[in-house]
């Protein structure tokens, strides 16, 4: 999944084709985007932006709350909890999803035969979750995003590059890091991060 396009980094820059004598090409276009599409997902605190099925192991904190991993859980298909050489299988009753903010919360309550609970149980990643996840179309806002990140990146390149042929004063123009350049468009990726895991 694409979180932008070469045609739309094309009409931000106010470039038709490769044939407008830009040195700006399709290739270096499609390899930025893949580039700056890499570094966004993990300044997000994500693994990946498709759709995919998800299966993680998580710490619980004895809360009822149990923050997911994956941003934009669909579904859950199979909580386990481990307690020592037991293991369980909740009920999804016991259980909800919170999509806006990939938590599950506890609603009712679960049982072993040391008694009942209504928190999820303390342990180091004792807590196996199943399920579905990802975006299923990319939002408006955060294509306007890498694709801002992929013009600036294209930009400060062709620029750090034409100053370090022409400086006659020996001084060169820094290029920024993919890391840095993301970071500098933390605000327009905000609704996207991931702040917890």
């Amino acid at each position: 999944m694409a979180l932008t396009t070469a045609a739309r980094v094309r009409q931000r820059l106010a470039i038709a084709d490769d044939s407008t004598g830009v040195d700006i090409t399709a290739s270096e276009i499609d390899s930025l985007i893949a580039e700056m599409e890499s570094y966004t997902a993990r300044f997000c605190g994500i693994a990946q932006w498709e759709s995919a099925a998800y299966d993680e192991n998580h710490s619980g904190t004895g809360d009822r709350e149990l923050f997911l991993k994956v941003p934009y859980m669909t579904s859950v298909s199979s909580v386990t909890i481990y307690s020592g050489s037991d293991t369980q299988t909740i009920s999804s009753d016991a259980y909800r999803l919170d999509q806006d903010s990939a938590c599950l919360i506890m609603t009712g309550g679960w049982g072993d035969w040391y008694g009942a609970y209504g928190v999820w149980p303390e342990g180091w990643r004792n807590i196996r979750v199943q399920g579905t996840g990802g975006l299923e179309s990319v939002p408006a806002d955060l294509t306007h995003a890498l694709t801002e990140i992929v013009v600036t990146a294209l930009l400060d390149r062709h620029t750090a590059l034409s100053t370090a042929s022409s400086a006659q004063d020996g001084v060169q123009r820094q290029i920024k890091s993919p890391a840095d350049l993301v970071q500098s468009y933390a605000h327009l990726l905000a609704p996207y991060r991931r702040t917890y895991a």
